[in-house]
């Protein structure tokens, strides 16, 4: 099982034991801020699963959604990972993009209720990028 904790600037993650079925380590991290630089998601991205946290600092509202994307450096079309938490945590299994794509960013959209309509990035808000462990 992992923790993860904010202490100013700095991150931390540690590894503690856990139970059977725990979640697996993470591979990989980004953190998602916005332009105070304030922590808005935590993801973090394992063998089998996306783990995504959101924090108090994260706007909620009725009127819209967040929407995840993978945004490729190859220039195509974005990939959905789906509506992430205003509050809470959403695991999703890891989307085949994380292996076979070189992800440029990932990429968090203003969108209405239930997610994008057009398969595309309304108002992209916040990117950020995956950073190995």
């Amino acid at each position: 099982e992992i923790s993860a904790c904010l202490v100013g600037s700095e991150m931390c993650i540690r590894d503690r034991p856990g139970k059977q079925g725990a979640v697996p380590l993470a591979q990989q991290i980004a953190i998602i801020q916005n332009a105070q630089q304030q922590p808005l998601w935590l993801l973090e991205l394992s063998d089998d699963v996306l783990h995504v946290q959101a924090t108090a600092a994260v706007e909620q509202s009725a009127d819209h959604d967040y929407e995840l994307w993978i945004v490729a450096a190859d220039g195509r079309a974005p990939i959905s990972l789906g509506v992430v938490p205003e509050s809470g945590v959403l695991d999703v299994p890891r989307h085949d993009a994380f292996d076979n794509l070189q992800i440029a960013a990932l990429a968090i959209s203003l969108e209405q209720p239930g997610g994008s309509v057009t398969g595309l990035p309304g108002q992209v808000l916040y990117t950020a990028t995956l950073t190995t462990l």
